[in-house]
């Protein structure tokens, strides 16, 4: 059978929301053989985390046949997309969909596994690191919003950086991971940084999957984490308050949980921003320390 991975804004983060929600649909359907298609290099690479899914399973949507940037107007008149299953949140009148949202990923059976068969270490990714990703202004570009939007997922990137020196002065491994535009890691013999190398998202999913845990900011492939089932903290997060409601003074709701609620809690920290004053503030070094802290307590005592 086929599925397709399409999202209107290209993100990260809710492209793996598909790729997780793929899993379990495939899994139901027990398709041993699933053909794939992808818009972007990096959907290409999650979908290499779906069970029984290989290179050969995995192709771009036609171009010449498909604008890709509209893909679901007028999406009825479309003769290609008839025997292909599509997220249902963007295509919900097509006869073949699959269920695509945060809410529907919740008490399904998701199952990723990293593709190792696949996989060469080329920039030679320690064991048992502690993996880092930093939300920061300038670094990222939706097709549908910019990086002038959301503004409060923003983060200040010193005090993640300041962490990282923290464990690599201790004799940890730290990695971090992200766009070419974050701020560099420092530098020092402990700490590798992804962001000046020409990775793909298997780099970061293979430091993740081989390290301690992973501390993510609110964005990036942080879903991916989860559908792999893996050590995650979830920091400074927002995404689950209303757009109306998030920027009232001492008056926010949260309306979203299903963003985060379907997240495995035994490999699971997730720490929401303060908001105070009408304002969000970051996690403090602390707070994050903390987390990561009982991960690596975790790790030894076994």
């Amino acid at each position: 059978m086929k599925y397709g991975i399409w999202r209107h804004e290209n993100a990260l983060g809710n492209s793996a929301e598909q790729v997780v929600n793929l899993s379990a649909f495939i899994k139901e359907k027990n398709d041993s053989n699933p053909i794939i298609f992808v818009e972007k290099e990096f959907q290409f690479h999650m979908a290499l985390c779906i069970p029984n899914v290989t290179y050969d399973n995995v192709r771009y949507f036609n171009e010449s046949e498909l604008s890709l940037d509209n893909l679901n107007v007028d999406y009825l008149d479309n003769k290609v997309l008839q025997d292909i299953y599509m997220p249902d949140v963007y295509f919900p009148d097509l006869p073949l969909v699959y269920p695509s949202t945060w809410k529907s990923i919740l008490n399904s059976q998701f199952q990723l596994e990293f593709p190792n068969n696949y996989y060469e270490n080329k920039f030679h990714i320690p064991d048992n690191a502690i993996v880092f990703h930093i939300r920061e202004n300038g670094t990222y570009d939706k097709r549908v919003e910019g990086s002038g939007e959301d503004l409060e997922r923003f983060v200040n990137p010193n005090t993640i950086l300041d962490l990282m020196v923290i464990y690599a002065d201790m004799g940890f491994n730290i990695v971090q991971i992200g766009d070419k535009n974050q701020k560099r890691a420092p530098r020092h013999p402990n700490i590798l940084d992804l962001c000046a190398e020409d990775t793909n998202i298997l780099d970061d999913l293979y430091a993740i999957n081989k390290g301690i845990v992973y501390l993510s900011c609110d964005s990036g492939i942080w879903p991916m984490v989860g559908g792999l089932k893996k050590n995650l903290i979830l920091s400074n997060v927002t995404s689950v308050y209303s757009r109306k409601k998030r920027f009232r003074k001492h008056d926010i709701k949260m309306v979203k949980h299903e963003i985060v609620s379907w997240l495995p809690y035994q490999s699971t920290k997730v720490i929401f921003k303060e908001f105070s004053k009408g304002k969000f503030f970051d996690n403090s070094i602390n707070d994050l320390k903390q987390a990561i802290d009982s991960f690596i307590i975790q790790k030894t005592s076994r």
